[in-house]
């Protein structure tokens, strides 16, 4: 339910870790613990206040690490001292209250060796009341952790939450919930039994704490709850922001962390100069003095980057100072590139009105945050509340519910500034639309009246002009192949989220024409380059509206023609990687037309290069990423083919390339299934419950990914007797 699994479980070999988390929050896992530092007061007063009330209200502003605090602060100390089991709870999906709870009770006694005999019932009360957790021979207490309880505002509808609050309210009633007393008597005389049901059950309350973390904005929306649960108010935490000395060890103290037997980090040790320290914290601080956990983790996980590359570079790091820091400059560029990132998970059809909303409709001409409300958003910007979901979550926006309606902001001050140096020439999207209208007009007029021109200069030019009126010819036409990329492929990505395509069929048809004529024979490989990643590009268009066939033809002319691009310069590498790249393309064209063994086969050969090519330059993050992206689809390939062992091979490899959290769930999906299908279940389900709740490349939850994988192996009569047990877990 949120918290990753201990690193000391059978079910993984102990690795390198960062001592810094990044965007997310501290989990409840020991290495975790051993950095989460800053908070030591807030520790104590959380614990102390828990073991002295039954029932405590938890608030504090969005990113203000309420979660980190519960899970890598307080958890362990409850269970280690106070026999006490805390189980974090979240209402984000469609199920009751008593199924959610019921579900995260069962995993957490799972997760940490609980003995758990399941209460009984039809009520939180009744389910509490007999259920009992055992450890060796303790009777431990429930701690039910209810996190981000605005949930049930923003996701619930209000007779859910009256439900909600119904029952949570009789977990602190000093009686037997009359509600229950009358279901159990009728139950007793439709049964004639002599002994009542009634009797098994003392009107003593159960013993189960509950803690209610909330975001500040929704505190005044719990009166509407205040009716079923009236000491909701009662005892209350209020978890501030960070202070500067909170924040200077938050950042130095997991930096001094020593490597042991038990967790070993990425990077030596190493520490901060008082002058960068000073840099980072004003930074942090920004317009709104308020230091975000999230903000703070996010730049230093890129200084341990740093002193990770410098390291395997040969230069040892003990100190970061201010000029490895970098300055103001490369702090922006840290957030600039969370920013870039962010938007790249999204898939392709929101990124860029993503991209638009950030840069110009939550931001002023001067740069200042600016609130947008959803249905604005959506009429704007064509994005709705489930395509802002990842934005969200990844803490790059800052999602408020007021006035009956959602309002969407951009999460910190901080990301202000870089937000708008990515706003392209600084205008807005009604401005860039007037230029890009004209800007079209004058190519069209530039590009064909060269070839008038051109036409025309060929007729009348002397003899003893024809050598540098061929150079010229030659220059004017290369800039002419430069408007025509913009035509095709800037003015495309401009266009489509206009949905008008159609002017882009009507252009491409008239640059084919033109290629055409021009043919290829005495053409530079630059000037043939460029027309094949024009038909590459007609080959995309066609792919996505399903007109396959046609796809099908523009792609072999992208691959005729790169090959022989290759021919002119054999030791020019980029053409290596564009005759890959066409190998992908026909590979994913045969798999949409059912023929996955041709599909492999491209694949395949597809990957030969790649390998060659990162070999080559292993500083070269593209090409690596293009061969664990290659690996990937080629394991994918095999195991549609029925070659599992081949497809466990391929997804190692792929592992082995360093990428990004969502590029290695993914290939964890296809190393689970190889094992799966090669009958080592207890490799395949390690796996699968590991990363369960992370999230694939294109965004879907990895759960979500392995049922849909299932389905397709189903469609294409692949089978496995395990296959619904796994389907059981991912549920």
């Amino acid at each position: 339910m949120g918290s990753a699994p201990e690193k000391g479980s059978g079910m993984m070999n102990l690795q390198a870790i960062a001592r810094y988390p990044g965007a997310r929050s501290f989990y409840d896992n020991a290495s975790d613990r051993l950095l989460f530092y800053g908070r030591e007061e807030e520790i104590d007063l959380l614990f102390h206040r828990v073991c002295a009330t039954r029932l405590l209200l938890l608030f504090g502003k969005s990113g203000v690490g309420k979660t980190s605090l519960l899970q890598a602060g307080v958890f362990e100390r409850l269970r280690q001292q106070q026999n006490m089991l805390p189980i974090l709870v979240r209402f984000n999906l469609p199920a009751s209250p008593l199924e959610t709870i019921q579900t995260a009770v069962s995993e957490t006694c799972q997760k940490c060796g609980v003995d758990y005999t399941p209460g009984e019932g039809e009520t939180l009360w009744e389910f509490f009341k007999t259920m009992m957790l055992w450890q060796g021979d303790v009777l431990l207490t429930p701690v039910l952790v209810l996190d981000q309880f605005e949930e049930i505002f923003t996701l619930r509808s209000a007779q859910e939450r009256a439900e909600l609050a119904c029952e949570l309210g009789d977990l602190f009633r000093a009686a037997l919930p009359p509600r229950v007393r009358q279901r159990r008597q009728l139950r007793d005389a439709a049964d004639n039994s002599n002994t009542a049901l009634t009797v098994s059950l003392s009107e003593q309350p159960p013993n189960v704490n509950v803690i209610i973390s909330v975001r500040e904005d929704f505190v005044g929306a719990l009166q509407e709850l205040a009716a079923e649960i009236p000491g909701i108010f009662d005892d209350r935490v209020r978890l501030n922001p960070l202070s500067d000395t909170q924040a200077k060890q938050a950042i130095c103290q997991p930096a001094a962390c020593q490597s042991t037997e038990t967790a070993q980090f990425i990077t030596p040790s190493f520490s901060y100069a008082n002058d960068a320290l000073a840099e980072i914290i004003r930074y942090l601080r920004g317009k709104s003095g308020v230091i975000e956990p999230f903000q703070l983790q996010l730049v230093c996980r890129d200084i341990e980057q740093q002193v990770l590359q410098l390291s395997t570079q040969g230069q040892s790091v003990a100190c970061i100072t201010s000029e490895l820091l970098g300055g103001e400059k490369r702090l922006n560029a840290i957030v600039k590139n969370f920013y870039q990132q962010t938007l790249a998970t999204l898939p392709q059809r929101d990124r860029w009105n993503a991209q638009r909303l950030c840069e110009e409709g939550l931001l002023n001409a001067e740069g200042f945050r600016l609130p947008l409300q959803e249905n604005e958003i959506f009429k704007q910007y064509h994005l709705g509340s489930q395509a802002l979901a990842p934005l969200v979550e990844a803490r790059l926006l800052r999602k408020e519910s007021r006035l009956e309606s959602n309002f969407y902001e951009l999460s910190h001050d901080s990301l202000a500034r870089p937000i708008l140096e990515s706003r392209p020439w600084k205008l807005t999207y009604k401005q860039r639309l007037v230029a890009y209208s004209g800007l079209i007009t004058l190519c069209l007029v530039a590009v064909f009246g060269f070839l008038q021109w051109e036409e025309k200069e060929q007729a009348y030019t002397a003899e003893k002009q024809a050598t540098l009126a061929k150079q010229q010819a030659q220059a004017a036409r290369e800039a002419a192949e430069g408007v025509l990329n913009f035509l095709v492929f800037d003015l495309r990505d401009k266009l489509e989220p206009l949905g008008r395509l159609d002017i882009i069929e009507m252009i491409q048809q008239r640059v084919n024409d033109y290629y055409e004529k021009l043919g290829i024979e005495g053409q530079s490989a630059k000037v043939l380059n460029q027309r094949a990643v024009s038909y590459e590009s007609e080959g995309n268009r066609l792919f996505a509206q399903g007109r396959l066939e046609e796809a099908g033809k523009a792609y072999q002319r992208f691959s005729s023609l790169i090959k022989q691009v290759a021919l002119l310069e054999p030791h020019e590498q980029t053409w290596q990687r564009n005759i890959s790249v066409s190998l992908m393309k026909i590979g994913d064209l045969l798999n949409a037309q059912g023929k996955p063994e041709e599909a492999l086969k491209n694949y395949q050969e597809s990957l030969a290069i790649r390998q060659k090519l990162a070999a080559h330059d292993p500083s070269n993050m593209g090409w690596q990423k293009d061969l664990a992206g290659t690996y990937l689809n080629v394991a994918w390939h095999q195991l549609l083919n029925q070659q599992p062992e081949k497809a466990i091979e391929a997804s190692q490899y792929g592992l082995a390339i360093k990428t990004n959290e969502r590029m290695e769930a993914t290939l964890h999906t296809n190393l689970a299934h190889g094992y799966l299908f090669t009958g080592q279940f207890d490799k395949a389900e390690a796996i699968y419950l590991r990363y369960r709740d992370k999230t694939v490349s294109d965004g879907r939850s990895f759960k979500q990914a392995v049922l849909d994988d299932f389905k397709e192996f189903r469609q294409r009569g692949i089978d496995h007797p395990d296959m619904s047990r796994i389907e059981a877990l991912m549920r």
